[in-house]
């Protein structure tokens, strides 16, 4: 029971983060919400599975790089805060309703700072979850597919604070009925696509962690949270996303997601020791 509840109870309390998460982009802007809730999700989801499960490997080579790697991510993360406030004082009209602050800095900054540190326990709902693979691997699963039953419990949990959220908004805004609407076939077609994407990703990053070995859910949980970054930056580039702004404000992205690679660099050479 020990072993189905702890990944079960960290994917509930990640699920909550993911409706603060959507408050904070209300509250503070999609691009210092963002870099914030980036840079604790790395620091707090990496490394508590380290300390959990291989503590005295903190000063050795892959330890001491993940130590380094974190607070340049974190510079990354600031840098590009900086460039998403700039873009957003600079561009007429913003790409989304969620842009313009809406509340206190201080109320604004602890949804952040919760989204942050409680979106990183959908990693350790992983890492916690070991017993629960390792049991699959006894019925019969490969090492690959193991980690499914584990997503399944943090999954399903994380979905409920969500589903509660959104039934509770669509009944005090009388809005159900957009589901009949016009669009429905368009929204629901791109809502799939979302969900497909998002668990293929969680799937593979589950499948290379487990590959990785014992640093797979600390090493591997920073490369993705930098890879986050750097992916949904560029979409944003090609799409348009800082058309309008200052040559300044696009080299300082630039630097930004310079110092987010150099990052994973820094990571990545922890293999090599």
């Amino acid at each position: 029971m020990h072993a189905v509840l702890l990944p079960a109870i960290f994917g509930l309390l990640w699920g909550c983060s993911q409706v603060a998460m959507g408050l904070s982009f209300k509250a503070m802007g999609v691009a210092f919400a963002f870099s914030v809730m980036a840079g604790l999700n790395a620091l707090f989801g990496s490394l508590i599975p380290l300390l959990a499960f291989a503590r005295d490997d903190l000063f050795r080579p892959r330890g001491l790089m993940l130590l380094v790697s974190i607070p340049i991510l974190l510079a990354g993360s600031w840098l590009y805060a900086k460039a998403g406030l700039r873009r957003e004082k600079e561009q007429v009209t913003s790409q989304t309703s969620c842009a313009a602050p809406t509340t206190s800095f201080a109320r604004g900054l602890a949804l952040c700072v919760f989204t942050g540190v409680l979106g990183g326990f959908i990693n350790l709902g992983f890492a916690f979850g070991s017993d629960v693979a390792r049991k699959s691997l006894d019925l019969g699963a490969n090492p690959v597919a193991s980690t499914y039953a584990v997503w399944a419990l943090v999954c399903w949990s994380g979905v409920i604070p969500n589903i509660l959220y959104c039934c509770y908004l669509l009944s005090r805004n009388r809005t159900w009925g957009v589901f009949a609407g016009p669009s429905r076939r368009r929204e629901s077609f791109l809502a799939l696509a979302m969900a497909v994407l998002w668990v293929t990703a969680i799937f593979s990053y589950g499948a290379g962690a487990t590959m990785i070995g014992k640093y797979g859910t600390s090493v591997g949980y920073t490369l993705l949270v930098a890879m986050t970054i750097l992916s949904s930056t560029s979409v944003g580039v090609l799409t348009g996303e800082w058309k309008g702004t200052l040559p300044q404000t696009r080299r300082l992205l630039a630097t930004a997601m310079s110092i987010v690679l150099v990052s994973v660099l820094v990571l990545n050479a922890g293999g090599l020791f």
